[in-house]
């Protein structure tokens, strides 16, 4: 399945704490942060690739991963 996919591990601890908080908007900050906090070293650049990739992996469940300019990132509940 889609999980399987994932087998980057940056990309998998970014899917873990958006599906932890479902419906939540993180920062870019935050959310890198939360990373950091876990062996995660990136740039705001790099986040937002890491999450374009996590997207093409999740095929049609990446609509449920959501992104507000200037806000952050959310997993739809």
């Amino acid at each position: 399945g889609s999980e399987a996919a994932i087998s980057d591990i940056q990309e998998g601890d970014i899917l873990r704490i958006l599906a932890a908080n479902r419906g939540r908007t993180f920062s870019t900050d935050e959310l890198i942060a939360r990373l950091r906090g876990e062996g995660f070293a990136c740039e705001d650049m790099l986040l937002y690739v890491h999450v374009s990739n996590l997207r093409k992996k999740l095929g049609p469940a990446a609509a449920l991963l959501t992104s507000s300019r200037g806000i952050g990132y959310a997993l739809l509940a």
